[in-house]
């Protein structure tokens, strides 16, 4: 029996996708449209009830190689033309001070009504860098399937110690990252981009 390509079936476009019962339709749909939001409402943000609020291990995000890097920081190049060209906030390089505007939004979250820390135990092993992968996946689809936005905030790491200040957070734990969260203004310009990624041939490697 020919196979059917079940992912194919899904069209982001369509919302009638996420109403269908079978589970891979629902985590496809959510792989393909969840995307980073920069300009969020001002509402209030309910809480919410979860098994992944409060990890059974406290866990980390790091990734798996560093954009500063000399062959990786054509991604960070990409990115700064996107978010800060025609398509997004539209400002020249040249331009400081709307430049420093632009770079300031990271760090009051763009405007989300909650902003989260994602950090780490220092005694915790190289290897369970798997295990913080998955959580913030999961959460990240955990809050996309109710509806809910969400955009990685790599910068404030650049700043442990003002977020350990002020949030209490240990010395005892590592900063790897923030999490703007909350409902999108559906109309904002920069909620409309999309970030490229490489095909899976080109990151993946099998070894027969």
């Amino acid at each position: 029996m020919e196979h059917q390509n079940e992912t194919a079936q899904v069209n982001p476009q369509d919302e009638s996708s996420t109403t269908t019962p079978q589970p891979f339709r629902t985590l496809t749909f959510l792989l393909l449209t969840r995307h980073s939001t920069r300009s969020f409402l001002p509402h209030p943000f309910p809480t919410m009830r979860s098994p992944i609020t409060r990890p059974k291990h406290p866990q980390q995000l790091q990734s798996a190689v560093s954009a500063r890097q000399k062959s990786y920081r054509h991604y960070r190049s990409a990115l700064g033309k996107q978010l800060y060209g025609p398509d997004g906030y539209d400002v020249a390089r040249d331009q400081e001070e709307g430049m420093e505007k632009a770079r300031m939004r990271n760090y009051t979250f763009f405007d989300a009504p909650v902003g989260m820390i994602i950090c780490m135990d220092k005694s915790l092993a190289e290897g369970d860098v798997m295990c913080v992968g998955m959580y913030v996946q999961t959460l990240y689809l955990f809050l996309a399937e109710r509806g809910v936005a969400s955009c990685v905030q790599v910068s404030v790491a650049r700043y442990p110690e003002v977020i350990k200040e002020v949030s209490g957070i240990g010395e005892d734990m590592l900063i790897l990252s923030g999490v703007a969260v909350g409902f999108e203004v559906a109309a904002a310009k920069l909620n409309e981009l999309r970030i490229g990624r490489d095909a899976w041939r080109e990151c993946d490697k099998f070894i027969e």
